[in-house]
């Protein structure tokens, strides 16, 4: 729609239109607009690469470095690699981060022979957590693992998991 427009002095401009002036090329289409951030469960990705590997540990492991075999991308894809106790049934893993993070889920995979988790107790922000105090400390979520649930995502109280430096699972 073509409007008449008025300088300051009086003066008159032509007519101003959204159209292009007769025999000119039309302007090109403008640029899509960009797309809003992901927030959310779409944001959510794999913190493996947050992780502050010095200061991870696992109490009554087997193997020293089975926390890391079983964490790292690539080597824990393999289904032979298991992150066992050396003593009895109970393991203590802490994971600690580079910074902050948020929680949102996790994902226990295991065999279906009957050493799989049945219970895991998670803390956070409790680096020096032993095994006194994590039976009997209350813990900021405690999951009860059935045999479907291995190897699916398994979502937290995202509340309680908002500031997370370091995640101990018992």
């Amino acid at each position: 729609r073509a409007r008449r427009c008025s300088e300051p002095g009086g003066a008159r401009n032509s007519y101003m239109s959204k159209l292009p002036p007769a025999g000119s090329a039309a302007p090109s289409a403008a640029p899509d607009p960009p797309k809003p951030a992901a927030y959310g469960a779409a944001a959510m990705t794999d913190l493996v690469d947050e992780i502050q590997w010095s200061s991870c540990e696992c109490l009554n492991a087997a193997s020293k470095d089975g926390l890391g075999r079983v964490m790292k991308q690539g080597l824990r894809d393999q289904e032979d690699l298991l992150l066992e106790s050396d003593a009895d049934e109970q393991l203590l893993l802490t994971i600690a981060f580079k910074g902050p993070m948020k929680v949102h889920s996790l994902q226990v995979d295991a065999p279906s022979d009957g050493r799989a988790p049945k219970e895991v107790k998670l803390f956070v922000n409790c680096p020096s957590l032993d095994f006194d105090d994590a039976e009997g400390r209350q813990a900021q979520q405690q999951l009860e693992l059935a045999a479907e649930q291995l190897g699916t995502r398994l979502p937290l109280d995202f509340v309680k998991f908002q500031s997370v430096q370091t995640l101990s699972l018992f």
